[in-house]
């Protein structure tokens, strides 16, 4: 059995926007075997958060037209996953009407009010100040495109895609795209994780600046190493300058340099002297630097291919490089304390 899981950002767009949904020829149509280990696990975390997605749907404070939910039906055999928007619960029962148009299960169309139970829950999404919510699976999907495709989908869907958030979520129940091993890195980010959420990187390099400097140093710079690699290793270097992250491009080099990843850092830096001196953290003066049309990225992406070629070779996924010595490093601050 193959499971299809129609998503692109045209449908989540719709979502954001209000509208019915996008016309089905509009549809980029993504077939998954029904044994693949990341979706699985995406959906299962998905289910197990259901309880986050029905705080948000009730909570009366709370804006409802960017929630949305992904349910399974199935015909002949065939199941397929569709969005659904306007979401209602009653007796543990989910209604809500279809954002998109079926392909292989027939009697249902756009716009239609569906019923369903929580097994049949695949994932959840909300928006919340720009940035993706749950959307599981989204994660997973978006891990299997290429550079480019991946690229193009962050720009149609709009949206800030956390993916490191959402692979560690996933990787509670099974591995997705580049999440950190289970057993390496584990010493490093539970000493990162009580700052996480006190550093923003959303909101420009004045509150970047300011919150980064009212954290401990040490753990400073396990934070900004960890957002580099994990948003190199999702999309390459161009992604992490394109997106968010690259207001702590400086940071980053340091990091790496002072938990013994000097190669890495210097590879970032030296990325960073494609924009010029000083280094703009602002993403708006970057992204101006940076193609804006899919037909000009040949030229950017020879630019940074020998780059990205080389910051893989140094980090050396096969053997954890990265999550070993952020590991060391972060135990040596525990064992200062």
């Amino acid at each position: 059995m193959t499971v299809y899981s129609s998503i692109v950002f045209g449908i989540l767009f719709a979502f954001l926007v209000g509208c019915q949904g996008p016309h089905p020829d509009d549809l980029t149509f993504r077939e998954v075997p029904d044994d693949d280990e990341a979706m699985n696990a995406a959906m299962a975390k998905a289910r197990e958060t259901i309880g986050d997605f029905l705080s948000r749907l009730q909570n009366p404070e709370t804006s409802k037209e960017n929630l949305s939910l992904k349910a399974s039906f199935e015909e002949d055999g065939q199941i397929e996953h569709l969005w659904l928007n306007t979401i209602t619960y009653e007796d543990d029962i989910f209604t809500g009407t279809l954002g998109n148009n079926p392909v292989y299960v027939q009697g249902l169309t756009l716009g239609q009010r569906v019923s369903i139970p929580l097994e049949r829950v695949s994932d959840w999404m909300d928006i919340e100040d720009g940035r993706l919510i749950g959307g599981y699976t989204i994660q997973v999907l978006r891990d299997k495109l290429p550079p480019k495709e991946r690229l193009a989908f962050d720009e149609g869907l709009g949206l800030l895609v956390d993916e490191d958030n959402l692979a560690r979520n996933v990787n509670e129940n099974g591995k997705s795209g580049d999440s950190m091993s289970d057993k390496h890195g584990e010493i490093y980010w539970q000493a990162i994780e009580p700052i996480w959420e006190k550093i923003s990187i959303y909101d420009g390099p004045a509150v970047f600046l300011e919150q980064f400097a009212s954290v401990q140093a040490e753990l400073g710079h396990l934070f900004a190493a960890h957002w580099c690699q994990s948003e190199v290793r999702n999309g390459g270097l161009h992604q992490f300058f394109y997106n968010p992250t690259g207001v702590l491009a400086p940071e980053a080099v340091a990091g790496f340099r002072v938990i013994g990843l000097a190669d890495l850092g210097n590879i970032v830096e030296e990325t960073m002297q494609f924009f010029g001196a000083p280094y703009p953290r602002e993403r708006e003066s970057r992204v101006d630097l940076l193609p804006e049309e899919p037909d000009e990225y040949e030229e950017e992406e020879d630019l940074f291919e020998e780059l990205d070629s080389r910051f893989y070779e140094a980090l050396n996924l096969e053997t954890d490089r990265f999550e070993r010595s952020a590991d060391i490093y972060a135990d040596n601050i525990a064992s200062q304390q």
